[in-house]
């Protein structure tokens, strides 16, 4: 209990960041759809627009989440650095996974 009476305030900024997170997904593609219904675009180009989008608002929310909960700035960029290294490392196994099936 006493957890949850320490982080009340970000607890509380989250949950109407989740449900304004989940509003915005919402409307942006109804207008998206709306607009392109109007101008007769592809519905291939309108789902990738109404994706970029998604991914801008879904970005904005976890920078959101990061100054509610006032994350460090040298814990943000550790966090990245170790993800891009492991995204780097899995590639990079990929790859030579793929060129020894190639080669043999």
């Amino acid at each position: 209990m006493a957890l949850l009476q320490e982080y009340t305030k970000e607890l509380i900024g989250s949950g109407i960041l989740l449900v304004l997170l989940i509003l915005f997904r919402i409307v942006s593609t109804k207008l998206v759809r709306r607009y392109a219904k109007s101008s007769h675009t592809i519905e291939h180009r309108t789902n990738l627009v109404i994706k970029y989008i998604h991914l801008l608002i879904n970005i904005l929310a976890v920078t959101a989440l990061i100054i509610i909960w006032g994350v460090q700035t040298k814990d943000i960029f550790i966090a990245l650095s170790s993800i891009t290294t492991v995204v780097g490392v899995a590639m990079f196994a990929q790859w030579s996974i793929l060129s020894n099936i190639t080669s043999g």
